[in-house]
C-alpha cells in the first residue's frame, strides 16, 4: 500500500458557536427573509426542472437545488453599489436581488415578457438591465 506524504495543515480561522448570552447575528424578521428566499428558489428550481422534462423547455437547463442558501445569503450581504456576475445557474440569484418570478421564468421560455425581452435565453443573465 502507498502511503500518502505528511502534508500540512492549512492554519484556517474557526469561528466558535453562540453561547446562550450572545445574541444572534439576523434579527428574526431577516432569518425569515432569507428563509422566505430560499424556498421561492427551491420551488422555482423544481419548477423548471418539471417543466424541462416535460418537454415545455428547450435547450439547457442548469438548475441550483440545493445551494439556495449560497445565492440568498450572498446577494444579501451585497451594499447597493455592488454589482453581480453570476454564472449560468444564476435563476435564484436574480430571485433574490428581486426580479420576479415571472419574468425570470418567461426569460427561460423565450417570451418577451421575460426579464432580458426572451432573447437571451437559458445561458443568460436574468438580472434587470
Amino acid at each position: 500500500m502507498v502511503q500518502a506524504p505528511d502534508v500540512p495543515t492549512p492554519d484556517l480561522p474557526t469561528y466558535p458557536s453562540l453561547t446562550p448570552d450572545q445574541q444572534p447575528l439576523l434579527t428574526r424578521d431577516e432569518a425569515l427573509m432569507l428563509y422566505e428566499d430560499m424556498t421561492l428558489g427551491r420551488f422555482f428550481e423544481d419548477k423548471c426542472a418539471e417543466m424541462y422534462y416535460r418537454g415545455k423547455m428547450f435547450g439547457f437547463v442548469h438548475l441550483y437545488n440545493g445551494q439556495e442558501a449560497v445565492a440568498t445569503g450572498v446577494i444579501r450581504a451585497l451594499k447597493s453599489t455592488d454589482y453581480v456576475c453570476s454564472t449560468y445557474r444564476d435563476h435564484v440569484h436574480a430571485l433574490s436581488t428581486g426580479v420576479p418570478a415571472r419574468a425570470v421564468m418567461a426569460e427561460l421560455f423565450g417570451k418577451a415578457t421575460g426579464c432580458s425581452k426572451g432573447r437571451r435565453g437559458i445561458h443568460a443573465h436574468r438580472f434587470r438591465q
